[in-house]
Order: structure tokens, then C-alpha cells, then sequence
């Protein structure tokens, strides 16, 4: 509901999935061969998070949007108990 009432451009959900998932650089951390393989010359990788890109000058730290969500969160969950 966050996503939909402040990040989206059109109010709707499209664009939510790419909006929740984070990019790690796979240079980051040891990969094998065959990982190699699999992966194709990708250079990122996509998880679910708020983090900040690897070439930020905060590589992987949580992002506002994180806060933001939490805070939602937290004052949803205030009002109703």
C-alpha cells in the first residue's frame, strides 16, 4: 500500500516487484565455476530489500524507502491495537 499511495507514478502496482528487490554486485562474494556459468556474465544479482546499490557511497545500506515502509508499518499496527 506504501508503494501504491507514494512510489508509484500511476497509482497502480506495476513497476512493485522491480521496487523491492535490491542489486548485488556477484563480484562481491566467491562464486564457482559452475555458479559462473549459470549466471551468464550477469553482473548483478536482485533480492528482496531496500538497500542501497553496490556503486552508492553507502553500497548496501537500508534506503529511506526501508524507513518509510517500517514506520507504515509500525503506526498501521498503533492504530489498530
Amino acid at each position: 500500500m506504501v508503494y501504491q499511495i507514494y512510489y508509484s507514478p500511476d497509482g497502480s502496482m506495476k513497476g512493485y516487484t522491480d521496487f523491492t528487490l535490491s542489486y548485488m554486485d556477484v563480484d562481491s562474494f566467491k562464486v564457482s565455476e559452475e555458479d559462473k556459468k549459470l549466471l551468464k556474465g550477469a553482473q548483478y544479482c536482485r533480492y528482496f530489500g531496500y538497500r542501497e546499490p553496490p556503486n552508492s557511497t553507502k553500497p548496501y545500506a537500508l534506503t529511506s524507502v526501508f524507513w518509510h515502509i517500517v514506520a507504515a508499518k509500525f503506526i498501521f499496527i498503533s492504530v489498530f491495537i
